[in-house]
């Protein structure tokens, strides 16, 4: 199964931008054991969402420039430079470990954002096929091949 991990602040926590950073490299880290071929990871801040995936372990994901970026961005909102948060932020991340969908397609990889929602999950849905039935009664058609088990394989 794939590795997850969360982290919130609030502007009541007492806790340095470098902490903030050191604590979702480590998170990323500790959860790649879970799985390696894939990462991403969702920063919400009071007003933005961002998200930064790519298809490659968490360990290099981090080394990235774009999820420097992500980071310091975040960084830059939160932190009034006083050593606590300006405003709340909360976190989740992903390291995936592949069943199915290929990582090397973007939408395949977490978090997933549709629709104003963006969320991980771990594990298979193995009732793929029934969900996308009913939804599709409703006009909802699948955007990506997130590790599902479907008999049309």
């Amino acid at each position: 199964m794939c590795g997850i991990l969360g982290f919130s602040l609030t502007t009541a926590h007492e806790i340095p931008a470098s902490g903030w950073t050191a604590a979702i490299r480590d998170l990323l880290l500790l959860s790649e054991s879970r799985g390696k071929e894939a990462a991403g990871i969702a920063i919400a801040t009071d007003d933005e969402i961002a998200i930064h995936k790519d298809s490659v372990s968490a360990g290099e994901m981090i080394r990235t420039g774009d999820y420097r970026k992500l980071i310091d961005k975040a960084e830059n909102r939160i932190f009034a430079g006083n050593g606590r948060p300006s405003r709340p932020l909360a976190a989740i991340g992903h390291a995936r470990l592949v069943t199915n969908g290929l990582q090397g397609i973007d939408a395949n990889n977490q978090p997933v954002r549709r629709d104003g929602v963006v969320l991980i999950h771990n594990g298979i849905v193995v009732n793929v096929d029934d969900i996308w039935a009913d939804l599709g009664k409703e006009g909802i058609v699948p955007h990506a091949d997130v590790d599902r088990k479907s008999s049309r394989r």
